[in-house]
């Protein structure tokens, strides 16, 4: 995992997997992020090549609490496995999902 800033925004690029074996991590790794940096996030899906079950309720629950917070939460998925679960599961609907983190950055305002 990656962070950095880019036009105000807070980017968190993930690679490998996120699955049973990563959550708990993931999930306070970026509960860290949104306590220094806000809640408003964008989190670049391009490195990932799996996600489960476990990792779609991570950012379902996530989501809801950025929300909560008055953030949001982006995610960048161009291709493969991510977007298509995101995708089948009708949990695309719940998420703004961009191409690019440039994209990103832009529909974020």
């Amino acid at each position: 995992m990656t962070q950095r800033r880019e036009r105000g925004h807070t980017v968190v690029a993930l690679e490998g997997e996120v699955d049973l074996d990563s959550v708990d991590r993931l999930r306070e790794r970026l509960d860290g992020i949104v306590a220094i940096d806000g809640p408003c996030l964008i989190v670049d899906l391009t490195g990932v090549r799996f996600i489960d079950t476990t990792g779609l309720g991570m950012f379902v629950r996530f989501l809801d609490g950025v929300r909560r917070r008055g953030g949001s939460l982006a995610l960048v998925a161009p291709r493969g496995q991510p977007l298509r679960v995101f995708s089948r599961t009708n949990l695309a609907r719940l998420f703004p999902i961009y191409d690019s983190v440039s994209d990103a950055v832009a529909g974020a305002g």
